[in-house]
């Protein structure tokens, strides 16, 4: 007995009804995950003391300053007490953005250095449980 040409159509056809929807979601999954990942990377620049200079970085879940924890080291030639005013006035503002309030932790802690400047030292935190 010969099959049919079209025997193997009812499989086929399931498999592209389950395979188009799967693609579907992890397009869409993908396309959140890079949006917030950018948001967050866009938003940590946000609170970089001006002019102050990098030492160290580490973490981020795929890159520094995106989803995940972000430790920064930066120095200053600016005394403590003008880098303590900014970072109070420029996380006050950030933090009441509506979007970020709910996904960015933003710490920072000032160390007065030798030079008379400050090393600042940040622990950013975006779309992190």
């Amino acid at each position: 007995m010969r099959e049919s040409p079209q025997s193997g159509g009812c499989l086929n056809e399931i498999l592209r009804s389950l395979l188009v929807p799967l693609i579907g979601i992890m397009a869409c999954a993908l396309v959140m995950f890079v949006t917030i990942d950018v948001t967050c990377a866009n938003q940590a620049q946000v609170v970089r003391y001006p002019g102050a200079l990098l030492v160290d970085e580490q973490g981020g879940f795929v890159r520094p300053y995106g989803m995940g924890r972000t430790i920064v080291r930066l120095t200053t030639d600016a005394p403590p007490g003008l880098v303590r005013r900014w970072y109070q006035d420029t996380v006050r503002v950030v933090a009441n953005w509506p979007y970020i309030r709910a996904a960015t932790t933003y710490m920072w802690s000032l160390t007065p250095n030798e030079q008379g400047g400050t090393d600042i030292r940040l622990n950013l935190e975006c779309a992190y449980a």
